[in-house]
């Protein structure tokens, strides 16, 4: 574990409690604080399962190297920590101002994670997080970006501590399907105590839209809805990986299309190897017809709806309907208390009863400058084989401008 000691101004009291900030960047330090880290999660009302050391530290085993967490030593509490700051860090070659840039987002994105953001201690969470601000502002670096963070909140404290006139601070928007489709809100759906009292609250015309899609069920011959169970789940991923992929094959370019997929893949494994995992799907005879992969928050007590995918060859009988309402009455009678549609404000997830939570884009950029002001030691290495590349595609003035860069680095 690399550490980094830094000095704050907060206070009398914060001067003494706030001790340094651990720069962890490799698999042994973040183990070394897993007790911490866990123990701070846990009682973390917004960190989420997307948080968790668990789901963290397999996404790390994917990308050694290209990433590290902040972690903000404090006294006070009993685990010794007051926040965590999980990031990705990548070297970016901008054409224009020929030269390497460092640019920093939240880690958890690699990973497809709906949510990112901070573990942090409630009672001392502006303290931490201005503290993690005064330090990232003082790192070098000319791009910062966290999004999908859920309160809002904590990302504002932590832009705070950014001056104006050295760092522009942008709250971005992000909307997908030519600009239809908000990916800043997350319906969400309070649950009922019972399925019964959850379908009273419908509108009656969502009602009367549920009963045309069960009666067109029943017609059909052989169709029943199942929950995979251990022995079947890792099958009835690669089938729903295969009709997720047969939705995206003519609207994405083939490089696109497998890069989501594998990574698709990755994220269903990660939560079967958790434990976490929990698809529902519809199927006829050995036909699915559709399926929905969930990801289990044991602590918040909710589900989340992550991956959907229906066959396209099979009549749409209210096929994604049917699958929602069969894993809200399970999400129910299980005893969670919420349904996370996850990002996008399509229509039909208000009509099944969610109402939005909004999530931030926080967006740091620095002004660029010719040199090595924004590029982070830690990447030498990094830029050197960059740099090789260069001058084997004949790019002798990148190679020289680049050079150049690094010589201040040395």
């Amino acid at each position: 574990m690399y550490q980094h000691s830094h000095p704050f101004e907060h206070g009398e009291e914060s001067a003494v409690s706030v001790n340094q900030i651990h720069v962890i960047d490799t698999r042994e330090g973040f183990e070394d604080v897993r007790d911490a880290y866990e123990a701070l999660h846990h009682r973390d009302p917004d960190s989420g399962v997307f948080m968790s050391w668990g789901w963290l530290v397999r996404i790390f085993d994917d990308m050694p190297g290209d990433w590290c967490v902040l972690a903000v030593e404090d006294t006070r509490v009993p685990e010794g920590f007051s926040a965590f700051l999980p990031l990705h860090r990548s070297l970016h070659w901008s054409k224009t101002g020929q030269g390497f840039q460092t640019r920093y987002t939240a880690a958890g994105r690699l990973g497809l994670s709906d949510y990112i953001g901070f573990v942090c201690a409630p009672e001392h969470e502006v303290e931490a997080l201005e503290t993690l601000g005064d330090f990232v502002a003082g790192a070098p670096w000319a791009r910062f970006t966290l999004r999908y963070e859920p309160t809002g909140r904590r990302s504002e404290i932590f832009a705070s501590r950014f001056q104006e006139d050295s760092v522009l601070v942008e709250w971005s928007d992000h909307r997908i399907n030519d600009g239809a489709t908000n990916q800043m809100v997350c319906p969400v759906l309070d649950l009922s105590d019972s399925y019964e009292d959850y379908l009273s609250t419908l509108r009656p015309r969502a009602r009367k839209n549920l009963r045309r899609a069960e009666r067109s069920l029943e017609e059909m011959d052989g169709c029943d809805f199942r929950v995979s169970t251990a022995a079947t789940l890792e099958q009835d991923c690669d089938a729903l990986i295969a009709l997720w992929e047969m939705k995206w094959a003519d609207q994405k370019s083939e490089a696109r299309l497998t890069d989501l997929r594998d990574r698709y893949v990755a994220f269903l494994k990660r939560g079967q190897e958790l434990g976490l995992l929990y698809v529902v799907s519809l199927w006829q005879g050995d036909r699915m017809l559709g399926a929905i992969a969930h990801l289990v928050d044991r602590d918040a007590r909710l589900l989340h709806s992550v991956i959907e995918g229906r066959d396209p060859g099979f009549p749409d009988l209210g096929i994604g309907l049917l699958l929602h309402h069969f894993a809200i009455r399970k999400a129910i009678d299980a005893g969670c208390t919420a349904y996370d549609f996850g990002h996008g404000d399509a229509e039909y997830k208000y009509r099944l009863g969610a109402e939005d939570q909004d999530v931030s884009y926080l967006t740091l950029v620095r002004p660029a400058r010719e040199g090595a002001q924004w590029v982070d030691p830690g990447m030498m290495s990094t830029a050197l084989r960059r740099t090789e590349g260069f001058l084997r595609r004949n790019r002798v003035d990148f190679a020289r401008a680049a050079l150049r860069q690094l010589a201040e680095l040395a």
